[in-house]
């Protein structure tokens, strides 16, 4: 997991991609928003939703 904050134009939330290994511009990236909620904004490296 790595975090990632000022990414973008416009500026992204603060999050993190996921990934196996090392960073990767298409890992599976999930915001951290400002009331502390996360959200998915995309799965690209297909994390499954259940083991």
């Amino acid at each position: 997991m790595y975090f990632w904050l000022d990414e973008n134009i416009p500026l992204e939330p603060v999050h993190v991609h996921v990934a196996q290994g090392k960073p990767i511009p298409n890992g599976t990236k999930i915001w951290i928003t400002k009331n502390h909620r996360c959200s998915l904004a995309h799965n690209k490296s297909n994390i499954p939703s259940a083991p």
